[in-house]
């Protein structure tokens, strides 16, 4: 297929795989063994892989061109704040005296893109422009921390046991089960796996 994909374009066909140290384990996916080797012409294939990690040396020993991707710095920070909340008519204070930008742009992660996109998702939807900073210095400094904010807010905007419904077949959803039985319960859902499929209580 990908011999195919670099006959008929033009321009190199490039496959992006994002994070592919996060691969399933089982067959062993991090030795990278099923790469196409050689790999076709006009093809060029870019992985993501944190350094050190067993996908990452693998793909050293295929002896691929290897970049490192570093954090952004404050002036990209702050562009991207800026450009997530533009296309919603939405902007941060940037005065001396409040400067509601520095108050984001500062938090521990924020060289994170991924952390700067949850967060300005969540002052879309604030909806108290008079408690914008507060909500910015409350706000968490990891992603980690900051999804776990976001769900606790989900939970008390449209339920808890919706929030966990759709995190149950979300799970689901990654792990292909062939088919789904949903039994409605007062308690909070939870995956349990019977036989072929996922049944969620």
């Amino acid at each position: 297929m990908l011999k195919e994909a670099g006959n008929v374009c033009g321009s190199p066909f490039v496959l992006f795989i994002d994070g592919v140290d996060l691969m399933e384990s089982a067959n062993q996916p991090q030795n990278m063994e099923w790469l196409p080797q050689p790999i076709p012409e006009n093809v060029v294939i870019v992985f993501t892989a944190l350094e050190g990690d067993k996908c990452h040396q693998s793909l050293k020993r295929h002896a691929a061109t290897e970049m490192e991707v570093i954090g952004l710095d404050m002036w990209e920070k702050a562009d991207v704040v800026r450009n997530n909340l533009a296309e919603h008519r939405k902007i941060l204070d940037e005065s001396p005296f409040n400067n509601q930008l520095k108050l984001l742009v500062s938090k521990k992660e924020a060289s994170n893109p991924l952390f700067l996109k949850l967060a300005c998702e969540e002052l879309r939807v604030f909806g108290v422009f008079e408690k914008i900073s507060g909500k910015l210095k409350s706000m968490s400094h990891t992603v980690a921390a900051l999804l776990q904010e976001i769900l606790s807010r989900l939970e008390e905007d449209i339920g808890k046991e919706t929030v966990c419904t759709a995190m149950a077949l979300l799970v689901c959803a990654r792990d292909e089960y062939s088919s789904l039985s949903v039994s409605p319960s007062s308690e909070s859902p939870s995956c349990v796996r019977t036989g072929e499929c996922m049944e969620i209580r």
